[in-house]
């Protein structure tokens, strides 16, 4: 469910990020590397790329955001270079931080906007998440309910849950 709902933002950023003419956007190119960042966006006219990479976790600390931001330079730093390469005369990294609740960090709404995705587009996102999450957390808890309920009695022998997304 986690990497559904990291796939669906990811769709529908594409979707907004494609609505622009002026960039060309890949979805998990592979790279010499073998890496697959989830986003690559190409400026046409080749003066800058970036490349974002969406995480969705739980809420915690600035520093933990910080440090996964920078987790993302570094597996991507192989692919900043094959894009200089290209002729791109700038290239960013970006570990677009996304809090499972609906929280955006402040930088990640600077590049959104910066992209050109609109404010209504990233409620859109937002409330996305807030949606999945709460999907996500709904079935974790029928989960708990179901083993509780069957603990010891010998009827665990298997949950079959369907979504309808």
């Amino acid at each position: 469910m986690r990497s559904y709902r990291h796939d669906e933002v990811v769709k529908f950023s594409t979707g907004e990020l494609r609505k622009e003419d002026k960039w060309e956007v890949t979805v998990e190119e592979r790279t010499t590397e073998g890496l697959k960042p989830d986003l690559i966006i190409r400026m046409k006219d080749k003066t800058k790329a970036w490349i974002i990479d969406p995480t969705i976790r739980m809420e915690t600390t600035v520093t933990d955001i910080r440090a996964q931001n920078e987790e993302k330079e570094r597996k991507c730093s192989g692919t900043s270079d094959e894009l200089r390469a290209e002729g791109f005369q700038e290239v960013f990294v970006h570990g677009l931080w996304f809090g499972a609740r609906g929280v955006i960090s402040k930088v990640g709404l600077s590049l959104l906007r910066s992209l050109g995705i609109n404010q209504s587009s990233i409620n859109e996102i937002v409330s996305l998440i807030l949606n999945l999450s709460h999907s996500m957390y709904e079935v974790n808890d029928m989960i708990r309910v179901y083993r509780f309920s069957h603990h010891n009695s010998g009827k665990a022998n298997g949950l079959n849950i369907t979504f309808n997304a």
